[in-house]
């Protein structure tokens, strides 16, 4: 599906880095600053699963009926 990979790109780009960028400074300061690569990648890894379980579910759903 080219919607959910355009969407993960654009997660793992900008939207989810400059989010835990902002909250993990905000947390732990300029800490935070170099842990929030490392949280942005779980949480796109996570997002990503959670795509990958939807397209999978659809296609099933698709196949039955």
């Amino acid at each position: 599906m080219p919607a959910y990979g355009i969407i993960l790109s654009s997660c793992r780009g900008l939207i989810v880095i400059a989010a835990s960028l902002y909250a993990m400074s905000g947390i732990f300061g300029s800490l935070g600053i170099w842990l929030s690569p490392t949280v942005s990648e779980a949480s796109c890894a996570i997002i990503g699963v959670l795509m990958a379980r939807a397209a999978r579910d659809k296609g099933k759903r698709r196949q039955q009926g």
